[in-house]
């Protein structure tokens, strides 16, 4: 009988033992995906931020562009007169 209890304790602990290695494995891949997932989320906001600071100077150069154009056109009498509209319409093919 004391040889059955020994070997059923064994197989116990040799399953609560794989089944700790499983549960760390699992752990352990689930930290790995958390760390991906940080990378990954570190990128996009890298990225985002590029964006907008293109966005921003891409803005800042227009509103720089406009600004030249309407100090160019100031005093000019014809560059304040409306295009005539088939004029227009050839401009934007």
């Amino acid at each position: 009988m004391l040889g059955f209890y020994s070997y059923n304790r064994m197989h116990k602990v040799k399953e609560l033992t794989m089944a700790n290695e499983s549960l760390t494995n699992k752990l352990n891949s689930a930290a790995f995906l958390i760390d991906v997932q940080y990378f990954i989320d570190g990128v996009n906001r890298a990225v985002t931020s590029s964006q907008l600071l293109n966005e921003q100077r891409l803005r800042r150069e227009a509103n720089e562009a406009f600004e030249r154009y309407k100090q160019v056109t100031a005093n000019d009498p014809c560059a304040n007169t409306p295009v005539p509209a088939g004029v227009a319409d050839l401009l934007r093919g």
